[in-house]
């Protein structure tokens, strides 16, 4: 996907949907690969996309854009914000586009009660609480973000990306139970994701389901080489069966892949004192 959209966007560089769409995919490979590099691009792209929507309001332009593309541009403009850890832009991002998607349904459901045609617009109002939950929640302003994340669970309960974040959320808050079904129903909904199957056995191995965690975490041991999370899940379970040296072999692994993960240092430090 990312050389589809590479290639697409240097043979279409005034392609307002291909700009957004590889801004897209160069956000979720940051998440694949925490590479920073790729949130830069991602920046840069999205920021292109907005310059062509600005040209785009001239009469005398070529261009064609929809509402879709306004939403997209800007919906990934507020996620390079979460992730560059600006959480006050986002937010007000998120809140603008909120209203203003909000604003269109209405004149449009209006529109219909009246008899008038209307075209579909698929405007995404769940991907945009999304947003807008994790935004708040990474602010710390916990309640805010419930309320955001069950409303976009009301537009789209299926959606996948936000029953993980909710759990991410409830996973910072210690609610580990509630945690755990939101990391199964984001494992449900999208199966072949190994994200999702990660944040569940980090979950079932905080809750003491250490068989069920550590059946997981050996899948994912071939699914993510580069991650240390797997293996410290094996770790834990190991310490929590009393054998040490297994464990610390575990750790050691871990540690070669990220000496800066904390869990696995706390773990190693606890198996030397077992």
């Amino acid at each position: 996907e990312e050389t589809l959209f590479r290639a697409s966007a240097a043979q279409s560089p005034r392609s307002v949907y291909v700009q957004w769409g590889l801004g897209r995919v160069l956000l979720e490979r940051m998440n694949a690969t925490r590479d920073p590099r790729y949130l830069a691009e991602a920046q840069e792209v999205f920021e292109r996309a907005a310059r062509l929507l600005e040209e785009a309001k001239d009469e005398r332009t070529d261009l064609m854009v929809s509402s879709r593309d306004f939403l997209q541009v800007n919906l990934g403009l507020a996620w390079c914000s979460i992730y560059a850890e600006d959480h006050s832009a986002a937010i007000v991002l998120c809140e603008d586009l909120a209203r203003r998607i909000e604003e269109i349904q209405a004149q449009e459901k209006k529109a219909r009660e009246a008899g008038v045609r209307v075209r579909e617009q698929f405007l995404d109002l769940d991907r945009v609480y999304t947003a807008l939950a994790v935004a708040q929640y990474k602010s710390n302003a916990f309640a805010e973000a419930e309320r955001s994340f069950q409303r976009a669970l009301e537009l789209q309960p299926s959606a996948p990306e936000t029953h993980q974040n909710l759990g991410r959320m409830l996973a910072t808050q210690g609610r580990w139970d509630e945690a755990a079904r939101e990391f199964e129903a984001s494992s449900r909904l999208r199966p072949g994701h190994p994200e999702d199957r990660l944040l569940l056995a980090q979950a079932w191995q905080t809750l003491g389901r250490s068989p069920e965690a550590e059946a997981l975490a050996n899948e994912l041991i071939s699914e993510l080489p580069q991650r240390p999370e797997p293996l410290v899940v094996l770790a834990t379970g190991t310490l929590r069966r009393g054998d040490s040296g297994a464990a610390l072999s575990f750790l050691e692994r871990a540690l070669a892949l990220d000496p800066r993960n904390g869990l696995a240092w706390y773990q190693k430090a606890r198996a030397y004192l077992l």
